[in-house]
């Protein structure tokens, strides 16, 4: 969570204890000039979650004009950003959103659901922020023989089944890929390779997008997100100085501009 970057970065410094932050990245400008004062934060890889809601909203929009939203509790810096985005690109397609509700966690999702369901049955489409809690609403619009289309961020294993049943109607894959680009960042500084920006800092690799998964591209999904690795041996060595003695801070730009399904299909030919 936010308030404990400061206190980790500042046990590491004293440690001397290399680290980097992925996923629940810091968005706050002051947190990241803090974290970049100090020597051993080797980078942050995370997601870009308003821009992933915002493309996942204009997709809904196309069809439907108004929604529901379901997903975490406020001041979760991934469902805040998440929530903000799909509101405001839904909205701005000429969307309304008929209510949203926040969890503490997705076991709320079932009940919370059925009571925005309750409140807006009319509702044409909702958006569930993660695979989790779009289970939890499958089940909420089975109790209230519902049967309305759901948009899904950050899927799960169980969502493929979900999509190609047509419960969810797009989802949303990828977020896996910071774990592990986020290692390689820590393998390449202990092989006294730090990647750096152009002016020298830490990177903030904040800028990776979902992709949308739909049913033609579940079998790929779960061939690689679920049941094996989204990196193949050649890409993790890309990024690695280990074995790419090129490797800076646009390879990893250009990496992760260019990543997709149809990326990892050619890779793995």
């Amino acid at each position: 969570v936010p308030t404990a970057i400061p206190g980790i970065s500042d046990m590491c410094q004293q440690a001397k204890i290399p680290f980097v932050i992925f996923d629940q990245i810091p968005r706050d400008e002051e947190q990241k000039a803090y974290l970049s004062k100090n020597p051993y934060y080797v980078g942050s890889v995370g997601i870009d979650n308003t821009t992933s809601a915002a493309n996942i909203a204009k997709i809904a929009a196309e069809k439907y004009k108004t929604a529901l939203i379901i997903g975490g509790a406020v001041g979760d810096i991934v469902h805040d950003a998440r929530f903000a985005g799909f509101r405001q690109a839904f909205e701005k397609a000429g969307g309304t959103i008929l209510g949203e509700a926040h969890c503490s966690d997705p076991s709320e999702a079932t009940a919370k659901g059925e009571d925005l369901l309750a409140a807006h049955p009319e509702a044409e489409c909702i958006y569930a922020l993660t695979g989790d809690f779009a289970t939890g609403m499958i089940t909420a619009l089975g109790n209230k023989k519902l049967e309305i289309p759901i948009f899904a961020s950050d899927i799960v294993a169980a969502s493929l089944e979900d999509i190609n049943s047509g419960k969810i109607e797009v989802g949303q894959g990828g977020c896996s890929i910071a774990t592990s680009m986020a290692a390689v960042l820590l393998q390449n500084y202990l092989d006294g390779h730090s990647i750096k920006t152009p002016e020298g800092q830490a990177p903030y690799f904040g800028n990776i997008v979902l992709f949308e998964v739909r049913a033609k591209d579940t079998a790929d999904y779960k061939k690689y997100f679920v049941d094996g690795n989204p990196f193949t041996e050649d890409q993790i060595k890309s990024l690695s100085y280990r074995y790419n003695e090129k490797v800076d801070y646009s390879t990893y730009m250009d990496f992760i501009k260019n990543y997709s399904i149809d990326m990892l299909n050619e890779a793995h030919k």
